[in-house]
């Protein structure tokens, strides 16, 4: 339905008909989305479009998957060695994607992510047998639609404004977070579980004949210059040693290694520690996407005009650091309600400013390969930290859990601190008028333009 109502405005050209109704609304999207042209608002909805439908069908099925693996009578500790597997494979697979989007376009990158997911949501929903619920799991690795949409919208922004369009991703993806989750219970009520698989599957496959079909080529100059279109997902690992990129990728794993040791234990210290059921658990969800959308519209951008990107970074990892050393001293669940807020505050802030300063870190050709790194540093702490939080959990209660998430935060911050006086004039400053952009080149690093303009003054005096 979205996909034929879609090409039939974009073909027929009603879109500018019916914004022509709405005065100015152009640039009231262009301004919101963050982008630099009226041209670009098309491109930035049509990213915005496909994460907010994939958030949409990858929680209409979490219901489904925990009533198959119950109903096939599944083995969890077999089950739970795959997922672990699967999520080793989305480390390589989210620096492939990276590679896919500066080599080939983010059109092409970003249908065949949707197009792997819906073969992933038709196998779950068919399942007759175990062997079928395990191999469902495998094209999980395509789930990438955001990393396509991260590493595409930096390329249709300014540079100061790259951080607030990436945020505003995470709007669409919430939204589709928060639509999906209601959905999945109502229809698997009204149907059936598998009835909800067959609908993602639909939403999936619609959305990657929608990004072929309509979605704008995107970045043609670039394609065009770029003569090397060869996938190597080792330009990434050596991307990461670069000057200007590697403070970000140790704050990343540091503090990401702690939001992730959080995150693995929160179901079980809602359950085990404050006796808390499902109703509750939903209600810390809901509190946490509803401050991530509020941060990210309102927040993000007015703080990257009075700070600097490196003090947003240490401010954040500071906040998280006392958050976590006060989750130790968290008794009741309406403490625990009040410490999720400064928690999503600052590790949205974290996430969308670092994903915005990778960006910035590299040349316009690598914007793909960069935010990739820090997908698969994610999935690498996601894979990390579930044994580990289980055995501190195990041994030293909620305190395990706080005491060494705080620790990584503040190691994550000094490390920061001691990388960054080389690059603290690499890392945007809020900039004057007159004020001379640095030029990134292919090997990370950043020239000025001043001795060739000082150049071309005394060639123009030579010749008078």
């Amino acid at each position: 339905f979205f996909f034929f109502i879609f090409l039939f405005f974009k073909l027929c050209s009603f879109t500018d008909f019916i914004f022509s109704f709405i005065p100015k609304t152009m640039e009231v999207l262009r301004k919101f989305l963050k982008v630099e042209t009226e041209k670009d608002v098309y491109v930035a909805t049509g990213l915005h479009l496909n994460v907010f439908m994939y958030a949409l069908s990858y929680w209409l099925t979490q219901p489904l998957l925990p009533y198959m693996t119950k109903e096939l009578g599944a083995d969890r500790v077999t089950f739970g060695y795959l997922q672990t597997w699967l999520e080793v494979a989305q480390i390589l697979s989210s620096l492939y994607f990276g590679q896919v989007i500066d080599k080939m376009g983010a059109r092409y990158a970003m249908a065949l992510a949707q197009f792997g997911t819906s073969i992933s949501y038709a196998l779950l929903a068919s399942a007759p047998t175990v062997n079928f619920l395990f191999l469902s799991r495998v094209p999980t690795v395509f789930m990438a639609v955001m990393l396509c949409a991260q590493g595409t919208i930096p390329s249709l922004a300014r540079k100061e404004d790259r951080d607030a369009a990436i945020g505003r991703l995470s709007i669409s993806y919430l939204l589709g977070m928060v639509v999906g989750s209601v959905s999945g219970g109502i229809l698997a009520e009204a149907y059936t579980y598998a009835a909800v698989g067959y609908c993602a599957t639909a939403i999936a496959i619609a959305m990657a004949l929608l990004t072929l079909v309509v979605f704008p080529e995107l970045n043609t100059i670039r394609l065009v210059e770029k003569k090397d279109t060869s996938i190597n997902i080792t330009s990434a690992i050596r991307m990461s040693f670069r000057k200007h990129v590697r403070h970000l990728v140790v704050v990343t794993l540091f503090c990401g290694m702690a939001l992730s040791l959080y995150k693995s234990q929160f179901s079980v210290i809602m359950a085990d520690y404050f006796h808390i059921k499902a109703k509750g658990a939903g209600l810390t969800t809901a509190i946490a996407a509803g401050v991530g959308i509020v941060c990210n519209t309102f927040l993000v951008a007015p703080l990257r005009k009075h700070f600097t990107s490196r003090q947003l970074i240490l401010y954040a990892t500071f906040g998280l650091a006392v958050s976590f050393v006060l989750l130790t001293l968290v008794d009741t669940l309406e403490l625990l309600m009040v410490l999720i807020v400064p928690i999503t505050l600052c590790s949205t802030v974290l996430y969308t400013i670092g994903a915005g300063e990778l960006s910035n870190s590299v040349s316009m050709d690598e914007t793909g390969t960069a935010v990739s790194i820090s997908h698969s540093i994610r999935s690498l702490t996601g894979v990390a930290a579930p044994p580990v939080g289980g055995f501190l959990f195990q041994n030293y209660s909620i305190d395990g859990i706080g005491f060494s998430s705080a620790l990584l935060a503040v190691v994550s911050s000094m490390l920061f601190m001691a990388m960054t006086p080389t690059v603290a004039n690499h890392i945007n400053m809020p900039k004057k008028a007159g004020d001379n952009e640095p030029v990134l080149v292919d090997e990370g690093e950043v020239k000025d333009d001043k001795p060739a303009e000082k150049k071309k003054k005394s060639d123009t005096k030579k010749k008078k």
